[in-house]
């Protein structure tokens, strides 16, 4: 396969598309990407302080045992260790748990629909049927059991889930048609001569081959569950739709590769290039503290930043507005036909519980951060407590010249280890101050520091200071 017969850059480099020439931004074109990055822009300023919570709901989830933010915002990341000698702090992921335990009892009853005829009338038991059959369909070509846990998936970190009715060009069936004529037929072989041009011909007395079919994907509606986070509504509007209020705009900023991108917009896909600016991943890497490490970024090839700007029509455009921003500029502008037939823009949310002066609803994770954070410290308390007790520890001074070899003596107990020596910096002023007395300081008076402390555990308590 050559870069000729592989246009959009699937695999081969879309040599075709770079040397296109790009086309002048005009003046109504950058009126309209900075009206439309404008709305988006005081729309995300009418719904603040959503993103940073529910990525620090998304890495609990994840099982992550640190999380840091990032220089000079509000974003949280997680953190990696590399370090195999220290301890980390133990988790058990009560949150995780719950949150699945919430979907697999969800999904028992997946809700369904199903059309019932008003009256027993021949028509309308048909006209059922059919509705029924077109749901049947719809239902097992969209796989709506997977879109139905997908939507629940966020309930835990974001406590909504959205879905967007959308039509998808690339699906269907594949066809044939003539440019010419406009005949259109089921896809049979590259290659075929239309045939209604090729009679046309014959009557007319043309000897010219007629012009070959071009092949086509017929398209079908789609449902694609959206990210929480991608979905920017209306600032000051509480729900997409309903009797008394109704979302006039709303918007769809996510990353999509730049062969799909090209493949949707062939007449404007030389304006879409790569956003080197994307990263795939982004975490704090340190080796034993968290305070000693450095970003560690993962880049996203291949990629650009769209803007998904839907509104519901107007005076001034009738049949709404479904347009499409990349790269700053504008790759597709045209009349939104789904909320036109629908009368209300194709977006429906999902959610436990609904609060009246907010679009968005409350995280049940959000809920559960405080108990899991006293539960993961409650377990690493008892596993120190344990080595500790099988493994008592001495931290001294390294002025006192104590060692190893000083400490066998001091435990009585044979069913617990020997107490394990840590010579350390000088220590600090916090540190416990030992009597005199004790057994260990009078074999090297002058070399034993006031600042000694003993954290040697049950055994160690009557041993060492008698």
């Amino acid at each position: 396969m050559t870069a000729l017969q592989d246009p959009y850059g699937i695999l081969h480099p879309p040599s075709n598309m770079e040397t296109e020439e790009e086309p002048e931004v005009t003046d109504e074109e950058a009126a309209l990407v900075d009206m439309i990055i404008q709305r988006v822009d005081e729309d995300k300023e009418g719904h603040p302080g959503t993103g940073s919570e529910w990525e620090f709901n998304k890495l609990l989830l994840r099982s992550s045992e640190a999380i840091v933010r990032g220089e000079g915002d509000i974003s949280v990341y997680r953190a990696v260790t590399s370090y195999d000698g220290g301890r980390t702090p133990v988790h058990d992921n009560e949150i995780a748990s719950a949150d699945n335990q919430f979907i697999a009892k969800m999904l028992r009853a997946v809700p369904g629909v199903t059309v019932d005829p008003q009256s027993g009338d021949r028509d309308e038991v048909l006209a059922a049927e059919v509705r029924n059959s077109f749901i049947k369909w719809f239902s097992s070509r969209n796989h709506m059991r997977r879109v139905y846990k997908r939507l629940l998936d966020s309930f835990g970190w974001a406590g909504i889930g959205i879905a967007q009715l959308c039509w998808d060009p690339l699906g269907g069936r594949k066809l044939q048609a003539c440019v010419q004529c406009g005949y259109t037929s089921e896809f049979q072989s590259e290659g075929e001569f239309c045939p209604v041009c090729g009679l046309q011909g014959m009557m007319d007395g043309i000897e010219e081959a007629p012009p070959k079919l071009s092949p086509l994907m017929e398209g079908e509606p789609r449902i694609r569950v959206l990210d929480p986070r991608q979905f920017v509504p209306e600032s000051g509007v509480t729900e997409i739709f309903n009797a008394g209020e109704a979302m006039r705009r709303c918007s769809v900023e996510r990353l999509v590769s730049v062969a799909e991108l090209r493949q949707l917009f062939p007449q404007r896909g030389m304006l879409v290039k790569e956003d080197e600016s994307l990263l795939h991943d982004r975490f704090w890497a340190f080796s034993q503290t968290i305070s000693d490490g450095a970003w560690e970024e993962v880049p996203l090839r291949d990629h650009t930043r769209v803007i998904e700007f839907h509104a519901l029509p107007s005076g001034l455009y009738p049949q709404g507005i479904l347009a499409y921003v990349a790269n700053d500029r504008l790759i597709h502008f045209g009349p939104n036909k789904l909320a036109t037939l629908l009368g209300r823009l194709p977006f429906f949310e999902f959610r436990p519980v609904k609060y009246q002066d907010s679009f968005w609803s409350t995280p049940r994770v959000s809920y559960q951060r405080g108990l899991q954070t006293d539960l993961n410290r409650l377990l690493t308390a008892t596993r120190d407590h344990r080595a500790m007790t099988l493994l008592p520890r001495v931290v001294v001074d390294e002025a006192t010249g104590l060692n190893d070899d000083d400490f066998p003596a001091l435990s009585e107990n044979a069913a617990i280890s020997v107490p394990r020596v840590d010579v350390s910096s000088p220590l600090t002023g916090n540190a416990s101050t030992v009597r005199p007395e004790c057994s260990v300081c009078r074999t090297q008076p002058s070399a034993v520091s006031a600042e000694l402390i003993i954290s040697a555990g049950r055994s160690a308590t009557k041993s060492s200071i008698s």
